[in-house]
């Protein structure tokens, strides 16, 4: 099976809505129409058995719907494998983000070893570990699935801790992995085991 992970499309986030609803701005439409475009023409094979999943806030879905459209594929949407907010929404330097622990008690991530930052979280929303442990849905639909080749379209974080998961890493590497680019596709190869093939537009 190939998989292919695609990022949402760019968005103007300023802390005026919550994160679920914030939309594709221009640059984000071109951008998910073109590599839409990209995907029918140098990947995309319609005699396979191909199969679109779509996280379900409006950024992805409107991402989704330009491949829908380009492949001629019905959008399946699955519910709560995004991040909820983790400190994006209150638009500030990361440097600034509060952080508590499992106790809600307010803690310096100075010093921390990389897995005691992956279950660290911001004081409003979720640690990584949390989405680590909700993307399992992904996986799982991944290696029970019968089709050749699957699409979907998420979410920076939640992709790369899907891919984490896919080729079990650490979390390490889920802090030294670049967050992927708006409307990146990232290329996996599940036979018997996943492997990265990297991205192939970004």
């Amino acid at each position: 099976m190939e998989i292919y992970l695609i990022r949402h499309g760019q968005i103007n986030r300023n802390g005026t809505c919550e994160d679920y609803f914030y939309k594709l701005n221009d640059d984000g439409n071109l951008a998910a129409k073109n590599a839409s475009l990209f995907v029918k023409r140098a990947v995309f094979d319609k005699s396979l058995n191909n199969i679109l999943l779509s996280s379900n806030t409006i950024r992805t879905i409107q991402t989704s719907l330009y491949f829908s459209d380009a492949l001629q594929l019905k959008i399946n949407i699955v519910d709560n494998v995004h991040e909820l907010d983790m400190g994006f929404n209150e638009c500030k330097p990361k440097s600034e983000w509060l952080y508590v622990d499992d106790n809600n008690c307010f803690v310096s991530r100075d010093g921390m070893t990389y897995d005691q930052k992956f279950v660290t979280r911001h004081y409003k929303g979720e640690s990584p570990y949390d989405v680590y442990m909700r993307v399992k849905v992904l996986e799982n639909m991944i290696y029970s699935s019968d089709c050749d080749c699957m699409y979907i379209v998420g979410h920076g974080t939640s992709l790369r801790l899907l891919t984490m998961r896919l080729l079990e890493k650490d979390a390490k590497w889920f802090y030294d992995e670049e967050l992927p680019s708006n409307c990146s596709i990232r290329k996996l190869t599940l036979n018997k085991r996943v492997t990265d093939n990297g991205y192939i537009w970004r």
